[in-house]
């Protein structure tokens, strides 16, 4: 259970100073209320438009501020339905005559139901803002466990795939950008190491390549599945599995998503990186999660940042 994504109020281990074994269900309704208002709120600053008034929405109940979010948003029909399941067994904490009612077979399916709704939220945030939308958003996911990056970015993954989008002039750019960064004809400056990021291209330009792709959709879209490719096979190896690293790494070659030189490039450092795993701080719990978060939060200046750290925040400590 560690492993998954949910807020550390919500389990077992939270509450072990608790005896009663009805005061215990009760007290995890109530928080699995307590989240579920939090997220809405994150979801309605983050996912409903500015044309929503806000003043009606705080009047409104949890059922009617789930449907006005159906009304305002694309998410897939489970993650409403997840919602109002959520909804139900936050109640009977919170209404005294349904305590009784309360079941340890409810809980259990809200902790699924919970870290299914956190992970559509990083998924849908990456889908409206990419993985690059600041500088700081890649460190700030990084924060969590690399079982629970693994589970957001296998799905984040799998729609990029399935976005239409011009792959051969993508590799064609790649291939001319790896030729001028290693001829040294690119500001290396934002660049850590001798393995050239992705195309960045938000982060950088490269004066010859810039006036012919720069606004280009779909190197904008490949620029996004290369960084999710690189940050998934990190995850893996984070985790523990270089073999299963190296096997991603090889699959979305084998897919025709990366470059032979990508591949390799990644390759290079997946084994570099494979003795000195150790050295990084990678949270093997929630509560060092946490902790790296609080690290994290004190360089977000941007408000973009800011409100992406304040949801892993939310979904971590069940706190704003």
């Amino acid at each position: 259970m560690e492993s998954i994504l949910f807020p550390e109020s919500i389990k077992e281990e939270y509450l072990a100073d608790v005896t009663d074994t009805a005061m215990k269900l009760k007290y995890r309704a109530v928080a699995v209320r307590s989240c579920i208002e939090l997220l809405l709120e994150h979801l309605f600053f983050q996912f409903i438009p500015s044309t929503v008034n806000l003043e009606k929405w705080l009047k409104l109940p949890v059922y009617k501020k789930i449907e006005l979010i159906k009304e305002n948003s694309e998410f897939d029909s489970t993650f409403y339905e997840e919602l109002h399941s959520l909804r139900l067994i936050g109640n009977k904490g919170a209404h005294v005559a349904e305590h009784g009612n309360i079941t340890g077979e409810e809980l259990d399916m809200s902790f699924s139901y919970l870290s299914s709704v956190c992970t559509s939220l990083i998924f849908e945030y990456f889908k409206a803002n990419g993985m690059q939308g600041t500088e700081n958003t890649s460190t700030i996911f990084s924060c969590l466990q690399p079982t629970q990056r693994i589970t957001v970015l296998n799905r984040y993954l799998m729609w990029l795939e399935k976005v239409e989008y011009d792959v051969s002039l993508s590799k064609r750019f790649y291939t001319r950008y790896v030729n001028a960064y290693w001829s040294k004809n690119i500001d290396e400056t934002v660049y850590r190491g001798h393995f050239p990021k992705p195309l960045r291209l938000r982060q950088s330009i490269n004066r010859y390549l810039s006036s012919e792709f720069w606004l280009s959709t779909s190197l904008q879209h490949y620029d996004e599945l290369l960084i999710a490719i690189d940050k998934l096979s990190l995850a893996h190896l984070k985790s523990g599995s270089f073999f299963v690293a190296i096997s991603t790494a090889k699959r979305f070659l084998a897919n025709g998503d990366i470059t032979e030189n990508y591949y390799d490039q990644l390759c290079d450092k997946l084994n570099n990186m494979k003795s000195k795993v150790g050295e990084y701080p990678i949270a093997k719990s929630q509560k060092e999660s946490i902790e790296n978060l609080s690290q994290i939060e004190s360089n977000c200046s941007e408000d973009l940042d800011r409100s992406f750290a304040k949801l892993i925040r939310c979904m971590l400590t069940n706190e704003n």
